[in-house]
């Protein structure tokens, strides 16, 4: 009240304005940590799809190593195939 006063407002004025931002503040309280959360899910998605993704290299470069062999022991076998 003093502090109302003393700037020449209305308590009630004051009080008004000082729940109108604390409601402001708030929301955007809850808006920020809405933002980080789905920031973390974002980031545990990325790192997972690129484990996935590391994965599947290795696997196809196996599959590659594997056919090159296999075509080669089949050229040993049947010099003609192509």
């Amino acid at each position: 009240e003093a502090v109302a006063r003393k700037h020449g407002l209305s308590p009630k004025t004051l009080g008004n304005w000082v729940r109108q931002y604390q409601d402001e503040v708030d929301d955007l309280m809850v808006r920020k940590q809405n933002e980080t959360k789905q920031i973390q899910q974002d980031a545990a998605q990325f790192q997972d799809l690129q484990k996935k993704y590391e994965d599947a290299v290795k696997l196809l470069g196996e599959k590659e190593l594997e056919i090159h062999i296999l075509r080669d022991l089949v050229k040993k076998k049947y010099p003609d195939w192509k």
